[in-house]
Formats: structure tokens, sequence, C-alpha cells
């Protein structure tokens, strides 16, 4: 089961109020932007790394600021998803990499819960909150890989809230604040003038191990 330092990390959204009487009412188990917050502890041998993820999204549109810290200093990563195009640079660096997606943020964000793959190799042990929002838990146990997940309880929507592996290192990842279909200014989702980006494969993107995520309907 594949994961990148990006996957790691997702969510928040628009809530739209009607005033008048005829207004349409908003159905609150439809996720469209959101905000959260994850905080990953990755234990490799000796040393050990922390990130420090939040990402804000709306629709398509997807932003994530990721402070990465290791024994040899500190970094902040960001990722913008602006449809199917996204921006990679890190802070106060003047280039980046840029690249078309085969599919959106929200499709991504949502495969690794919805793959076949985690129903096959793990076991519904139950449920639990993670950040007040009810999540399925997975245990995983095989040769390659022992974990347990926690994916969030929404059909539509099923983001991974919580991970915690012994195999093959061992890492925790956890959303600690947690909020949907909350306002997100459009302003949030500005490709910055000032780096200039290189234009990369998706493959390339993902190291040279892209499997692409399967397009959803909900």
């Amino acid at each position: 089961m594949k994961k990148t330092l990006f996957l790691m990390a997702i969510l928040a959204v628009v809530l739209i109020a009607g005033c008048s009487e005829k207004a349409p009412k908003v159905d609150p188990t439809v996720i469209n932007s959101g905000r959260i917050v994850t905080v990953s502890t990755i234990v490799q041998g000796d040393v050990t790394n922390r990130m420090v993820s939040e990402t804000v999204f709306s629709g398509a549109n997807a932003k994530s600021i990721t402070k990465i810290e290791t024994p040899q200093g500190q970094q902040e990563v960001i990722q913008i998803w602006v449809d199917k195009k996204i921006y990679n640079f890190a802070a106060l660096q003047p280039f980046g990499q840029s690249m078309i997606s085969p599919v959106d943020w929200k499709t991504t964000m949502t495969s690794f819960a919805k793959d076949p793959q985690l129903k096959d190799m793990g076991v519904l042990i139950g449920t639990e909150e993670v950040s007040g929002k009810m999540c399925d838990v997975y245990s995983i146990d095989t040769e390659q890989e022992k974990a347990k997940v926690w994916v969030l309880k929404n059909e539509g929507f099923p983001i991974l809230l919580k991970s915690e592996t012994t195999v093959p290192f061992q890492s925790q990842t956890i959303a600690q604040e947690v909020t949907f279909n909350i306002e997100i200014p459009e302003s949030s989702f500005e490709i910055p003038t000032d780096v200039q980006f290189q234009e990369v494969s998706w493959n390339e993107m993902m190291g040279g191990q892209a499997e692409t995520p399967v397009e959803t309907t909900n």
C-alpha cells in the first residue's frame, strides 16, 4: 500500500446557508470544503522525522503547507491543487514543479480509503472517533505491512484521518483538527508569481512509482 508525504495530510469547505424560505436545504453529510491539520511522526532506526501539515480545500482545489522537521533541519513544503493541476514548491525557494494530474485532488484523497486493497488486506475491527469524527478502524497484518488505519465514515468522502504502522517502519499520523463545510477564500489557491515552475509528468512527480487513482462518482 503506497503512501506519499503529500498524501498524509488533507480537508476543509464551503457551507452555503440560505436565508429565504425557498432556499435549498444543505445536506451536512456532503463534504464540499474543509480544513485538516495532521501531525506525523516517522521513526526509521534511530532517526525521527516529524511533519505538521495544514490543508484547506474547496471543491477540486486544495492547498497544503507541510512543515518537516528532521535531524538535518527544517523545511516548509507547499502543494497547491487547482482542478487537475498540481504545483509543488518549498518556502523561500525560487523554483518548483508543476504537473497535470489524471484526477483532481478530491479523488486522490478518497482513493486510498476506497481502495479495494484496504478491504482485501485490512480487517474491519470496529469504529472509533478521531477529532470528533467517527471512523472505521482497519487492521492490516501482512509480510510487507503491519498497520491500523482510521477511515472517516462517509461514503461520499471517506478520508484517512489516522494511521499507525510498525512495518516497514514505525509511524503515526493523526488528524488533530478537522473541520468540514467552512468558507475557504478563493485567494487561498493562488499560484505564487515569484516561483518558476518546471513541468514534469505524473510518474516523475511520484518518483517513478505512480499509480493512477481511480475516478469515483459520488
